[in-house]
């Protein structure tokens, strides 16, 4: 993909994340949650689905990561993976909380104001995934 990340997040890693999950599986790593980086389109919540899912395993689910991307990022993902049961949450730590972190670190944000901040993106992020 000549280093188009974008290319790569939606032609490759759907693929490689399916082999990855399979080949943890062969060797005997059977977590009940997956924590799975986003993707934009739903049928690749469709496929890994399907492969956590694989030989009876029904009660595993996955959880998505926010990777440090951007609002806008996050929030398709969290959009996209809405009608795909066994997506069950999501993990979006660096994405909500680092910009504020780094400045109030630098006395650039105040502690209440970061917390703030904070807060109300998390929130965002909740009420994405919870009407999706």
């Amino acid at each position: 993909v000549a280093g188009d990340k974008h290319r790569y997040d939606n032609e490759l890693r759907p693929e490689l994340t399916m082999r990855m999950i399979r080949t943890m599986q062969d060797f005997g790593i059977e977590p009940d949650v997956w924590k799975i980086e986003g993707f934009e389109n739903t049928d690749a919540y469709e496929k890994i689905v399907f492969a956590v899912r694989i030989d009876g395993r029904d009660n595993v689910g996955i959880i998505t990561l926010g990777r440090n991307e951007t609002d806008e990022v996050v929030a398709s993902w969290l959009r996209a993976s809405k009608p795909v049961p066994g997506v069950i949450g999501f993990a979006v730590g660096r994405t909500v909380f680092l910009d504020p972190l780094l400045r109030y670190r630098k006395g650039g944000l105040g502690r209440e104001e970061a917390v703030q901040e904070i807060g109300t993106k998390f929130t965002s992020f909740f009420l994405i995934f919870k009407e999706a």
